[in-house]
């Protein structure tokens, strides 16, 4: 019995030494400068894969569509990367559909003055 309860307590001494590495670290962000979300080239890509992919569910010009209204303006750069990222509600996560740098083209073309809603 006493093995058994110095096994233990080692086990959780060593399991609790490693608990902060077993912590998933934040990932770092992307830049979403007002800066680096103002690159026209960035802005066309975005835009082309906004009427490729989105309006499928937001339609042509983000409303109407079967998702609801897109309201950019009302809106931050990291809340359009993480709902379109990570998804929300009925919308799907498309961090695995497309590379982090197409993800930031559509939250360029989204903030960008020449977004329809």
């Amino acid at each position: 019995m006493l093995r058994f309860a110095l096994a233990l307590s080692a086990g959780l001494l060593i399991a609790a030494s490693a608990a902060p590495t077993l912590l998933a670290e934040e990932p770092e962000r992307p830049d979403l400068s007002a800066e680096a979300l103002s690159d026209r080239d960035l802005i066309a890509h975005g835009q082309e894969l906004f009427q490729d992919q989105c309006t499928l569910c937001h339609g042509r010009t983000a409303y109407p569509g079967k998702a609801p209204m897109l309201q950019p303006r009302r809106y931050d750069a990291e809340f359009v990367y993480d709902r379109i990222a990570f998804g929300f509600r009925d919308m799907p996560a498309w961090e695995d559909m497309f590379p982090e740098e197409d993800i930031v083209a559509m939250v360029a073309f989204i903030m960008s003055d020449g977004f329809s809603h």
